[in-house]
Formats: C-alpha cells, sequence, structure tokens
C-alpha cells in the first residue's frame, strides 16, 4: 500500500530509499517556489496600474524593458533638482505676493483688456456706422437723383457699353465710375473719347430738360464723335437714332470725315439724308470708292463647333484673379455654358466682363439684350455668386493692393509710387508680401518709417488679414450657403459656377 501510494512498483526499495534523499531538498524548494509565488504577486499588485509592463514581461522582452529602465532612471536623477527649482520658484513666488507687485499687475492686465474691449467695440460701431451711413447716402442719391442726371447717367451708361457710370460728388462736381474696377475716376484720368463722350450726355440731358415738355429742338452736333472709334461712334450713333425716333428730334451731325456716313449705316442700320456742303458750293466728279472706307472693328470668332475650352483660347480669356475687382472678370467665366450668348452679347454690345453685364441687366436695354426674362435671372445670379465667391477666397488673403489703393493711403508719395505700384504688380497686389517686399530693400531709399506707416494702413483697411485662408471645400460651401439664401436660387447652378470659378482662377 506505501509503495501503491507513492506511485512506486511494489518492493521498489531502492527507489524509496532514493526519494527519501531527496526529501530535504524538495522541501526547500518548495518553500523556496512559494516565496517566489508571493513576490510575483506583491509585484503584479504594485504594477496594477502598468498592464504594459506585465505584458512586457510575460512575453520575455527583455531589451525593452531595459530601456525603459534606463529611461526612467535618467529622469529620476532629475527628479531632485526640480524639486530643489520647485522649492525656489515657491519661494519668489511667495516674495513676490508679499509687495503686492503680482496682484497689480494682474489688475492692470484686467483693466487693459478692458479698455481694449471697449475700443473695439467703439471701432465697430463706428464701422457698421460707416457702413450703414453709406447705405443710407446711396439709397438716397438713388432716390432722389435729379430727373436731368438720371438722363445723362443713363445716356452715359450706354454710350461707354456700361464701362463707366456718371455720379456726383458731395462737392457738386462729376466724376465716372469704372465698372470693371469698381472704382471712382477723375475727369482727368478719362480717355478724350471717354470724357467727349461724357460731355454729350450732359448736354443731351440738359437740352432735354430745357425744353420742359415744349417743342422738341433739333440738335446740331459738330465733329461729336471725331475723337471716338469705331466701337464708341456706333454706340453713340444708335443712341442718337434712338432718341431721335422716341423724341421725334431732328439732328445734324457735320463731320468732315466722309466714312462716318458708311459707319452710321454700319451701326445702325438706316442711311441718314446725306448732304456734302463741298458738293454744294464745288459740284465736282463723284469722289473715288476709298474716300468711303471705313474701319470695321474686329468682330469675335464664332463658337459653332468649339469646346468651352478652346473657345477661351482663341479669345484669350485672362484667368480670374480673384484679387481684382470681381467686375473685371471676362463673361467667359459666367457663360462657358452658353458660348451663342457669350458671342452676341460681345459682338452686339461690346461687352467683355462682369461689371459691363450687370450695368446692362439694369438698363433698360436689358429685356433687348437678353429678351428672355429667366435668362436675365440666371445671369444677375451668376454676377452675384461671382462677387461671393471671390470676398469669401479673399478671406484671409486681404484686399488687392492696387495704384488707387497706394494712392488713397497719401503715404506713398509722387517720387515713389510708380515703382512702390510696380512692386505690388510683382508681389500679385498682395499687401503683406508688398511689406515684406519693401523692407528687404526692392525699393531703394523708401524709408523704414513710411513701410510702417503703409504696413499699419493696410491693416487698418483690411488689405492684410490675420485670418486663416480657407480650403476649396470651405469656400464651396460658404459660398452655396450665402447664394442659397436669395430668392429663387438654382442649387445646381451655384455649384456648377463655383467649379468654374475654382478651376479657372489663378
Amino acid at each position: 500500500t506505501l509503495f501503491t501510494g507513492c506511485g512506486l512498483e511494489p518492493a521498489s526499495h531502492n527507489e524509496l530509499e532514493r526519494w527519501l534523499g531527496l526529501l530535504d531538498e524538495w522541501q526547500a524548494k518548495r518553500e523556496a517556489l512559494q516565496k517566489a509565488e508571493f513576490t510575483e504577486e506583491s509585484i503584479r499588485t504594485r504594477l496594477g496600474a502598468h498592464p504594459d509592463i506585465i505584458e512586457q514581461v510575460e512575453e520575455g522582452k527583455a531589451a525593452e524593458l531595459q530601456s525603459g529602465y534606463d529611461s526612467a532612471e535618467a529622469q529620476a536623477s532629475t527628479h531632485g533638482d526640480l524639486l530643489e527649482q520647485r522649492s525656489a520658484i515657491t519661494t519668489r513666488l511667495q516674495d513676490a505676493g508679499k509687495d503686492h507687485k503680482l496682484s497689480q499687475t494682474r489688475a492692470a492686465l484686467d483693466n487693459a483688456e478692458a479698455v481694449l474691449h471697449d475700443k473695439r467695440e467703439a471701432a465697430w460701431l463706428i464701422e457698421a456706422t460707416d457702413l450703414l451711413l453709406d447705405e443710407v447716402e446711396q439709397t438716397y442719391q438713388a432716390e432722389h437723383v435729379p430727373p436731368t442726371l438720371r438722363r445723362a447717367q443713363d445716356l452715359f451708361r450706354d454710350i461707354t457699353h456700361g464701362a463707366f457710370g456718371l455720379q456726383l460728388d458731395k462737392d457738386g462736381s462729376f466724376s465716372a465710375r469704372d465698372r470693371r474696377q469698381n472704382a471712382p475716376r477723375a475727369l482727368h484720368e478719362l480717355s478724350s473719347g471717354t470724357r467727349m463722350q461724357l460731355l454729350l450726355a450732359l448736354r443731351l440731358a440738359w437740352i432735354g430738360a430745357q425744353e420742359q415738355g415744349g417743342e422738341t429742338l433739333p440738335l446740331f452736333l459738330d465733329e461729336a464723335l471725331t475723337t471716338s472709334d469705331e466701337d464708341r461712334f456706333a454706340v453713340m450713333a444708335a443712341s442718337l437714332e434712338r432718341l431721335a425716333a422716341a423724341e421725334g428730334r431732328q439732328i445734324f451731325y457735320l463731320s468732315a470725315r466722309r466714312h462716318e456716313l458708311a459707319l452710321w449705316k454700319q451701326a445702325t442700320g438706316n442711311e441718314p439724308p446725306n448732304i456734302d456742303l463741298a458738293l454744294v458750293r464745288f459740284p465736282e466728279a463723284a469722289r473715288p470708292p476709298q474716300d468711303y472706307d471705313i474701319a470695321l472693328p474686329p468682330s469675335p470668332p464664332s463658337p459653332e463647333g468649339r469646346e468651352p475650352e478652346n473657345y477661351a483660347s482663341i479669345l484669350g480669356v485672362p484667368l480670374l484673379n480673384p484679387r481684382l475687382e470681381p467686375g473685371a472678370a471676362h463673361l467667359f467665366h459666367l457663360l462657358r455654358d452658353d458660348l451663342d450668348l457669350l458671342h452676341q452679347l460681345m459682338e452686339t454690345w461690346r461687352i467683355t466682363s462682369l461689371g459691363q453685364l450687370e450695368s446692362l441687366l439694369s438698363s433698360d436695354a436689358a429685356p433687348v439684350a437678353v429678351s428672355d426674362a429667366a435668362r436675365r435671372n440666371r445671369l444677375r445670379q451668376r454676377c452675384g455668386i461671382v462677387r461671393t465667391w471671390t470676398g469669401i477666397w479673399r478671406q484671409g488673403r486681404g484686399r488687392p493692393v492696387n495704384r488707387i489703393a497706394l494712392e488713397q493711403s497719401g503715404i506713398v508719395s509722387d517720387k515713389f509710387i510708380e515703382r512702390v505700384t510696380d512692386l505690388a504688380d510683382d508681389v500679385d497686389e498682395d499687401g503683406k508680401a508688398l511689406v515684406q517686399a519693401l523692407r528687404a530693400g526692392q525699393v531703394s531709399r523708401f524709408h523704414t518709417s513710411k513701410i510702417d506707416d503703409l504696413e499699419r494702413w493696410l491693416a487698418e483697411r483690411g488689405y492684410t488679414e490675420q485670418e486663416e485662408i480657407l480650403s476649396e471645400e470651405e469656400r464651396r460651401r460658404l459660398t452655396l450657403q450665402q447664394a442659397m439664401s436669395t430668392e429663387n436660387a438654382d442649387t445646381e447652378d451655384v455649384s456648377r459656377v463655383i467649379t468654374w470659378l475654382e478651376s479657372a482662377s489663378c
């Protein structure tokens, strides 16, 4: 029974004696094992918050454990130094608090922040007030324009294909507004032909006011269109034809240029009665045909059978530069899907930019130029999309710094205006880049104090910004949100125009 209980064969005396000889050693090892298990359990308990270390031990990752140990030992070596630094800082803080300088500084900081907050609120209020006053002034001017001035504005807009508008300044003087750049232009900045057209529009409006509904007087125009090119002559001739037909007015046009009769016929489709005073006074043989030759203005090529990209290349359409005034954007970027209408507007109405299109759509000639009302509304919506997208694109980039802005700043003198303007063009009219280039000395002898003044002025007027530049997806989302807030907006058309603008921008 004894042998069997030990798992031995019966009468295995020698094996039993050998086992008995190992008893003391076995008991010692069992005691050591129990101690080791106790130690392991104790260590596991201590490492309960670090299961990653336990996992490394169980997986036998001795190298990683050693690396971690070395790193911990290195950090522990600085523990004493850090404690001393902490004690020294605590002592200094306690000493600083005794003279109340810390609390005084904190109070001064809080006061400065409060003053800054008040000034910011005041600045916002002033800005909002100025904006409101501008809107009120524009509304007042629009609703209280004298009939004579309104008539002159309409005539001047028609004559210039909507490229210019006429406005009366506060001092009572006239100025023009460039619709493509959305910027005012003094009369001396206009070409001689445009000034002549403005003068003609004003005189025609004044004549209408003098008649006061009475008998319509004849007009005598002596070389009134001599300085006009063929395009402007054609528009003016058509305007005079409409004036004669609408008011029953007789018009005498005197000219020494024989080919103007052919120009008139080409522009209006009508051949007015012609009296050659030289033939009346000195009858002579018929003049040669070349005396009546005219220089026909070039017509844009037909888009028939052409893809939009190919047609744009043939027309030489510039890429869209969102830093420029949206009014200067080429019509192609609004009419990629309607090349026939684009061609019609360019050939018949001689307009190529968004600003000119907006002027045409706001005039009485809009139903004639674009007969379909839905088409006109879509064009107006697309013009608004371009302006909205451009404003969102500029976030973080600031307004374009061009010659107009530099002159308005009053900081850049006449001596430097040309070079600084050229430098602004070189950096794509970027305000921050312009200041950096000036500080780098790219305009010699331009003083540092002037650069500082210009930098402050650009920041105050929104030409440089601290906001982040929006991504393409963010621009699309914000443009859609703003465009869809308008009545009868077409989501698909808005998205389509945004895609065109993003792909065509430089």
